[in-house]
Parts: C-alpha cells; structure tokens; sequence
C-alpha cells in the first residue's frame, strides 16, 4: 500500500497546470492505482486527467483508465467515462478506449446496459466493434447479442463489418445453439 503522501504528491501532479506534471500523475495513477489508499480520490484525479485540454495528457489518461477499473470503488461512474470516452474527438483515444470498453465489460454492474451502450457507440466509433468480442462472454442475453453482431455485419461501414466479423469470431463458442447461431453466418 502506498503512502498518503505519495497520493498527495499525485494529486497535486494531476492538478498542475505544468503538462509535463500531468503527465506523470497519469502515468504514476496508471502504474499504482490498485496500491493508493484513497481509490476515490484517485479516480478523481484520473476522471480530470480524461477532460484535459491537453491531447497527451489525455491518451496517457486513457491508458490510465483501462489500468484502473477492475480497482474502481464505483465501477457504473467508471463505466460511464469509458463510454463518454468513446465519443472522444482524438482518434487515438477513441481507438484505445473501444479495448478499455471489452476489458472492463466483465466488471460493468449492469451488463445489459452496458452491451447495450456498445451496441449503439458502434454507430459513432466504428472500433467499439471489436470490443463486443470480448464483451460476449458476460453478456446476459447472448441470443440477442448474437443477433445484434449478426445485424452488424451488414451494416454500411466497411470497419464495423470487419469489427462484428472478428467478435463473431471471440463469441462464438458462447453461442448456447452453435448450429442455430451458424445459420446466419452460412446465409
């Protein structure tokens, strides 16, 4: 368990109007979040980092965050940045949150609004696809998820095809009916 003081020192880090010490608050929160006593306040620190003005401070964030979720005390607020995240206007945040979004699917309170949040993100960040792979698993109505990455792999955008064809592929030993779930993939 870290120190206080050390959280402290993070803290001040990721209020500093120096980039630079931003940077490394996001940086030290990446690689110490689960050891720092106040997990709230780290979160905090972490949720500001993510609304940066700056676009570095900002990806380092996001790294961040994919780091600190399973650790999270409130994993729907958590949740809930991920998904704002999603929107992003810098591609690369968008590109490294679409895999924060599948790994922390497992931890999400409320799994069904969850796929459900991904589902409709695919619309605005072709590469939330991907996450929905990984996310099938802990899905609780697989029927219709399945039924939702078939729809997907018609849609007009050549990426969310593509996206929904690789999650096919991660999902389908979940499928309850394989010969069912195959027929639509066969036609």
């Amino acid at each position: 368990m870290m120190s206080v003081a050390y959280q402290s020192k993070i803290h001040k880090m990721a209020w500093s109007k120096d980039m630079e010490e931003r940077k490394t608050a996001a940086w030290k929160l990446r690689n110490n979040f689960d050891n720092l006593p106040d997990k709230k306040q780290a979160w905090d620190d972490l949720h500001c980092l993510t609304s940066d003005n700056e676009i570095y401070v900002r990806r380092f964030a996001i790294d961040a965050l994919d780091w600190a979720f399973p650790h999270v005390p409130d994993k729907k607020k958590a949740w809930e940045d991920l998904i704002r995240l999603a929107s992003d206007n810098d591609n690369y945040v968008r590109f490294c949150i679409s895999g924060a979004l599948g790994r922390a699917f497992s931890d999400v309170p409320d799994k069904k609004q969850a796929w459900d949040a991904l589902i409709h993100l695919t619309s605005d960040n072709n590469r939330v696809t991907y996450a929905l792979g990984g996310a099938f698993s802990d899905v609780p109505d697989k029927i219709q998820a399945w039924n939702d990455l078939i729809r997907l792999t018609s849609d007009n955008n050549s990426d969310v095809r593509r996206g929904a064809t690789n999650a096919i592929g991660k999902a389908f030993s979940y499928v309850p009916d394989k010969e069912q779930g195959i027929d639509p993939i066969i036609y």
